[in-house]
């Protein structure tokens, strides 16, 4: 977990504090053995019952060893679960074994990190069994003869995280746009135990935001990975290889953010899973964090051309100073800054001075210039010469005050105390404009997306801004008003039907690239804008009518199990395992999707089941042929001429005072019933998710149905989509309402016809 502060510029200046996290996993191969047993059961007409297998372990001399179920038990010396079963459905004194059949199981056995010692040609254990069984009521027993395992010594990996404190990007107190600047994440794997790590891996994702109160434009991401010196990958797995005992490996992420910042906090843990061994079999020793200084290179004679980390041990503040070596050696380094001066010589050059000191030395003092000049070269006065690693400018802001505080940086060891320094003034190259981060989008149909975009050049150009490829309907265009900040404005007037639906049901974002250029060099940034239907606003694939039906809210994203059926929200809309009719005081319009049961087959029946008994509770049916209703209510009978029965897919008005709701549960029914000419009331049995208004016409055609409307019960507005125009420039027009099972819908129709169902098999 790491907690990073960036001031955010409001009226009086604050810290806005943002947590992230990135998860990892780490893997490689390791020792596990499997024991197997199986019994045979060839009596006719007996079964064996209360059988028990218990897995016995001894060492080389027969001495018992423990082997627990327990991950956490880790005084065990292995990890033993069963790993597949057949034939009986336990092995704990409650099995059973059915006659002329066999049972077969097997167990995963890993061994915990001091079972394999410190032979090469492994440990000796051996493995049996105890089986307890009933046989026709007698009890019996039998012993399995113990085979042998050989445990090799296994590795025991210390892992020591190492990140950049201060993180540099753009500025909230100033109004340009700073460019951003790289910082590393940085890992030594170590091996402390007995045996070799093989193939290890570390899978890293993506930072993830978890804590950001003030709602920061903020972003993290890493860009590549790398290990040791080799060159950097834009993946995010790193191969780390074997690493034998005593061996290291150093890996690395490059990391970015889009606000200059300090981390003030910095955690790891780790965990192993329990199905294999967890803590008693983990092989992972120890997880240490630390603060990073400066990456820098021991020249020692004989060490190794890889970089090292040269980082707090412990707390940023109080902690002492460690250079934590690619090959494993951790040493103090002591800090001579309150010795250090700078003088300028009459050379030109820069005397660097403070006490001559055996060991690893660090010093860090003022920078005299600001930042304004850059090490050309380094010597020591006994003539060695300083690698640019080692000798390095810097700066820090200053909290109390918002200003930064410049310094220079020396890492050495066994200094004589002296240095000799060439510098010359920094002078920026060429650089690319720096983009304002802008965040991804959502936003419904209907609604109108506008937000600025900003760039300026750190080479002093007037920057512009292009976007590609604009939405349908988007403009961008340029409102700088200054001679440094480029400002240009997008505005996006979203219509109905431009959101994307895959054929899964799933959106799709649009995809715009922001491009700043300066006319020679240019940065970009990948902006996705994802589109809600109109009907489905919050963009969490359920349509709000069902949601609010449902739920009474568009709170819930469809993860949750609202009735704790073991079903999602979201597989139960979408695979339409119940539909709640949810009758609001007024007119709604209604269709049954299932197969009608008894207790619903008449008029009477479902307006008892909805509760609709009040003296103007009313279903009403259209005969498409005479274009007349049918009126029914709880008191009409079978020989009124009001009375009806109810029929899967067919539509109905249902008239009430009070709010209902009936819950109705079923596989769809689909059949294609027949239009007559003019209007008739209709319900889709099974419609897909993301199965709207308009390609239910698309689907049916102008000479089938003109047109499909639908009543909101909870305002009493008529919505609705149709065909306009004549052939070849007809369209279709209107509200683009989802079709959801349990509504009932007035469709018009020319001529009649088949009702084509789409979805339904």
């Amino acid at each position: 977990m790491l907690t990073l502060q960036s001031p955010a510029l409001l009226a009086d200046t604050l810290c806005a504090v943002v947590r992230i996290e990135i998860k990892q996993e780490l893997t490689f191969e390791r020792q596990a053995f499997e024991a197997h047993l199986r019994i045979n059961n060839d009596l006719d007409t007996l079964a064996i019952e209360d059988l028990s297998v218990d897995v016995l372990f001894e060492d080389e001399n027969g001495l018992p060893v423990t082997a627990s179920f327990d991950p956490d038990n880790t005084d065990a010396d292995f990890f033993i679960r069963i790993r597949s079963m057949q034939g009986t459905d336990a092995v704990d004194g409650s099995g059973s074994v059915a006659p002329s059949s066999s049972a077969d199981v097997r167990w995963l056995i890993i061994p915990a990190p001091d079972s394999g010692g410190n032979n090469p040609n492994g440990t000796l254990y051996y493995v049996g069994a105890r089986v307890g069984y009933t046989l026709g009521g007698e009890e019996k027993a039998a012993e399995v003869t113990p085979d042998y395992i050989f445990v090799k010594p296994l590795p025991l990996l210390s892992l020591d995280y190492f990140l950049e404190r201060d993180v540099f990007a753009d500025d909230p107190l100033t109004p340009e746009i700073e460019s951003i600047e790289p910082f590393l994440l940085g890992l030594r794997v170590r091996n402390n135990g007995q045996g070799p790590a093989t193939d290890v891996q570390i899978d890293s994702a993506q930072p993830e935001i978890v804590e950001n109160e003030l709602g920061l434009l903020i972003d993290f991401r890493i860009t590549g990975s790398r290990v040791d010196e080799q060159p950097a990958s834009p993946s995010l797995l790193v191969g780390l290889g074997d690493l034998d005992p005593g061996a290291s490996r150093i890996a690395a992420w490059d990391m970015e953010t889009t606000l200059s910042g300090q981390f003030v906090g910095f955690e790891a843990e780790f965990s192993h899973a329990d199905e294999l061994g967890g803590e008693l079999t983990s092989l992972i020793d120890d997880v240490d964090t630390h603060f990073l200084i400066r990456h820098v290179r021991v020249d020692l004679p004989g060490r190794d051309a890889i970089r090292d980390f040269l980082a707090f041990d412990g707390d940023f503040e109080t902690g002492i100073k460690q250079v934590f070596e690619s090959n494993g050696i951790d040493s103090e380094v002591a800090d001579l800054s309150d010795q250090a001066s700078l003088t300028l010589l009459d050379n030109g050059r820069e005397e660097l001075s403070f006490t001559d000191s055996a060991g690893f030395v660090y010093v860090r003092l003022p920078d005299p210039y600001a930042g304004g000049k850059q090490v050309v070269e380094a010597f020591r006065t006994d003539g060695k010469v300083i690698r640019a690693d080692n000798i390095w400018f810097s700066k820090t802001r200053n909290r109390d005050t918002d200003s930064w505080e410049y310094w220079l940086n020396l890492f050495d060891i066994n200094s004589t105390g002296t240095y000799l320094l060439a510098l010359e003034n920094l002078v920026l190259p060429p650089t690319p404009p720096a983009l304002q981060f802008i965040t991804d989008k959502q936003i419904a149909e209907g609604g109108r997306l506008g937000f600025i975009v900003e760039a300026s050049d750190p080479n002093g150009t007037l920057p512009t801004i292009t976007a590609d490829p604009l939405p349908d309907g988007a403009v961008l265009e340029d409102e700088t008003s200054s001679q440094t900040l480029a400002q240009y404005a997008l505005d996006w007037p979203v219509r109905i039907g431009q959101a994307i639906i895959e054929p899964d049901g799933t959106y799709s974002p649009y995809q715009i690239t922001f491009t700043a250029s300066d006319g020679v060099l240019e940065t970009s940034q990948l902006v996705e804008i994802l589109v809600c239907p109109v009907w489905d606003t919050d963009c969490d694939r359920m349509a709000d009518a069902w949601e609010q039906a449902r739920f009474g809210t568009l709170d819930r994203n469809g993860s949750g199990d609202f009735d704790n059926d073991g079903t999602s929200d979201l597989d139960e809309y979408l695979n339409g395992l119940s539909v709640i009719i949810a009758a609001q005081p007024g007119t709604n319009l209604i269709a049954y999707p299932h197969q009608v049961p008894p207790e619903h087959d008449t008029c009477v029946k479902l307006l008892n089941a909805i509760g609709a008994t009040g003296p103007s509770d009313r279903l009403r049916r259209l005969d498409p042929t005479a274009q007349a209703y049918r009126t029914c209510t709880v008191t009409t009978t079978d020989s009124d001429p009001g009375h009806f029965g109810i029929t899967t897919a067919e539509g109905y008005v249902l008239e009430v005072e009070l709010p209902h709701e009936l819950t109705l549960n079923g596989d769809p029914l689909c059949s294609a019933p027949m239009l007559a000419a003019g209007i008739n009331l209709i319900g889709h049995p099974q419609p897909t998710a993301g199965f709207t208004c308009s390609s239910w016409l698309e689907t049916l055609g102008s000479t089938t149905a003109t047109s499909i409307h639908r009543l909101e019960p909870t305002t009493g507005r008529w919505q609705g989509c149709a065909y306009y125009g004549t052939q070849p420039n007809q369209r279709i027009a209107g509200y683009d309402f989802p079709i959801l099972r349990g509504e009932g819908y007035l469709i018009s129709s020319p001529v009649g016809g088949v009702l084509a169902l789409p979805s339904c098999p």
